[in-house]
């Protein structure tokens, strides 16, 4: 029997291992945080093995992925149907591929709210079905019992497009175990999927808020506009007594601002085991083509496109049927992801995480929002996230550079008070700290992981420091002799004008 414990936070909820038990020993089951996960009665288990072969974690994917091209065709545009596209998050690139499908006798599977605003995966056998199917609904979606309906109705013959998370198309590929001929699967460049509990406390706030219930939910409308200043589009809410309101731009909205700032995902998706240009099992990946301009401008009219990666032969044959209906052309792979990073990286886990799901299920909303979901809160941590990932190497050289600081001085001054000569003691200090250097800059700065032999790092850093040290001798020489300046203070000056210098030569080497 697969044994839970050990992908407990890799656990991505897909229900494939509950669908492929014969004597149902699973039952997936909400957690406290509102995440689905397997639960298991062991004394049903006639230990056939089925749901250790069918978890996307454990599972080796080669038989998908070895029919994949080298890297993905990428294309950039949109429906040629403008009210598709109107009705759709970006260029209405999922209608493209579900209109055919259907045409074809087939079946649709993809996420759908139900009408108590409730995300699970549904199916779509008619054009008009498919409208409840378009948008992007940030929320993660119950699966229920669609990997076996899917089986089904391959096996009947007919044609079948489904349309998922990374982990979710995963999880059916792998429920199947092998490829149909008849079967198209679609994931999208995936950030996080949020707590649905989360979003059910949302909605019961602002329900209670307004005095009157939610019955429409739009995650991004594009009623201002589509990729405007880079920002998400923002949230359309609706309720029955006819009240209609509008967050803008999305950290406006409690829940946007949640999910923007990576506080409500499920934990698998800070570790996330699809990520990668190839690290998808699906047919195609389609997405928002974010960041447009800055590689073919006419390609948006800020009404909404779609980038569209084409992975196999087999994608590419119904991606010639298609494409007729589809205004662009194929673009440059790596340019057209340059904004889309969360193809290959996973979101970064929120230090407030777990304390959030904790007063989410023991305080109330308003305060849970108040203490997390404001947008001052959000601009900070967007803030933080922009320079430290443009400067953190130099925060960190800095703390690293603080305390060699802390001890060059420390055995500088300790020696001067002894009687020993001023750059003697600097020099005895510089030695110290190089050694501190040494092991702080290679082990949490610059992580050097191409050199091995110890004697020639440390000859490497005493070098990097070599030029600071003379430097530092000569300035100490002028300001204590030539300017009077006391051997006391005269370090605490050149520190300006080295500590600059030691991050760039340290960099460089």
């Amino acid at each position: 029997m697969l044994n839970i414990d050990s992908i407990h936070t890799d656990c991505c909820g897909c229900g494939a291992c509950a669908q492929v038990c014969p004597q149902k020993c699973f039952d997936m089951q909400a957690n406290c945080e509102g995440f689905l996960r397997p639960n298991v009665n062991d004394n049903k288990c006639i230990e056939c093995g089925l749901c250790e072969k069918v978890c996307p974690i454990t599972k080796n994917f080669s038989f998908a992925k070895d029919k994949n091209f080298p890297e993905p065709k990428a294309y950039g545009g949109w429906n040629s149907d403008e009210e598709v596209r109107k009705n759709s998050s970006s260029g209405g690139a999922f209608s493209l591929f579900a209109h055919h499908i259907i045409s074809l006798g087939g079946v649709v599977y993809a996420c759908s709210l139900d009408g108590d605003l409730k995300a699970s995966h549904t199916h779509a056998e008619t054009l008009e079905e498919l409208s409840a199917m378009r948008k992007s609904k940030y929320v993660q979606s119950e699966i229920g019992n669609v990997y076996n309906e899917v089986k089904t109705t391959l096996i009947k013959d007919r044609f079948v497009l489904f349309v998922g998370t990374p982990c979710q198309v995963a999880g059916l590929i792998s429920f199947l175990g092998k490829l149909y001929e008849k079967l198209y699967t679609i994931d999208f460049i995936c950030h996080g999927v949020p707590s649905p509990l989360f979003f059910q406390k949302y909605l019961n706030y602002i329900s209670d808020k307004e005095g009157s219930n939610v019955v429409s939910f739009e995650f991004r409308v594009k009623d201002k506009g589509w990729n405007q200043s880079g920002l998400q589009l923002g949230t359309k809410i609706e309720y029955d007594n006819g009240t209609v309101k509008r967050n803008y731009p999305a950290f406006n909205d409690n829940y946007m601002n949640g999910f923007l700032d990576d506080v409500c995902l499920r934990p698998s998706c800070y570790n996330c085991k699809f990520k990668g240009i190839n690290g998808s099992c699906s047919d195609y990946t389609i997405a928002d083509f974010w960041g447009v301009d800055s590689v073919c401008q006419d390609l948006n009219d800020h009404k909404g496109t779609s980038l569209v990666l084409v992975r196999n032969e087999h994608a590419y044959e119904l991606w010639d049927k298609v494409k007729d209906y589809f205004i662009g052309h194929e673009v440059d792979l790596l340019s057209s992801l340059k904004k889309n990073v969360t193809i290959t990286k996973s979101a970064n886990k929120c230090k407030g995480r777990n304390t959030f799901f904790k007063d989410l299920s023991e305080k109330t909303f308003n305060s849970v929002r108040l203490k997390y979901l404001t947008k001052t809160k959000w601009a900070a941590h967007k803030i933080i996230r922009i320079l430290w990932n443009k400067y953190n190497k130099f925060i960190k050289f800095g703390l690293v550079g603080a305390s060699n600081t802390l001890i060059n001085l420390a055995v500088y001054y300790f020696l001067l008070h002894f009687g020993v000569n001023y750059l003697l003691a600097y020099t005895a200090g510089f030695l110290t700290s190089v050694c501190n250097a040494f092991f702080w800059n290679n082990k949490y700065v610059f992580k050097n992981k191409q050199e091995t032999n110890s004697i020639f790092l440390f000859i490497k850093v005493l070098l990097s420091y070599g030029f600071s040290y003379l430097l530092s001798i000569v300035l100490l020489s002028v300001m204590v002799d030539r300017l009077h300046i006391s051997d006391m203070i005269a370090p605490i000056i050149k520190l300006i004008i080295t500590i600059p210098i030691n991050f760039v030569l340290n960099k460089l080497w």
